[in-house]
């Protein structure tokens, strides 16, 4: 049985996506904290947790890549 190699670029990826994640959670808590979204302040903090939703995405990207992958 051949060992596969590991992709050192998935790990890259995943890094990327974790600090994504923490960066959307401290977005969300001052979004919270602020409680009036009408402020520009306000606004810019939820257009910001918006953005910062695509770990989402790429944790399933990674997952099927390792998957289309392994097989």
């Amino acid at each position: 049985m051949t060992k596969k190699k590991h992709l050192y670029e998935v790990d890259l990826m995943r890094c990327f996506f974790m600090f994504g994640v923490v960066l959307n959670h401290v977005a969300s808590t001052f979004a919270a904290a602020l409680g009036n979204k009408a402020t520009p302040a306000g606004r810019f903090l939820v257009s910001t947790h918006l953005i910062l939703h695509f770990p989402r995405f790429g944790f399933m990207f990674i997952t099927v890549l390792i998957l289309f992958l392994g097989y």
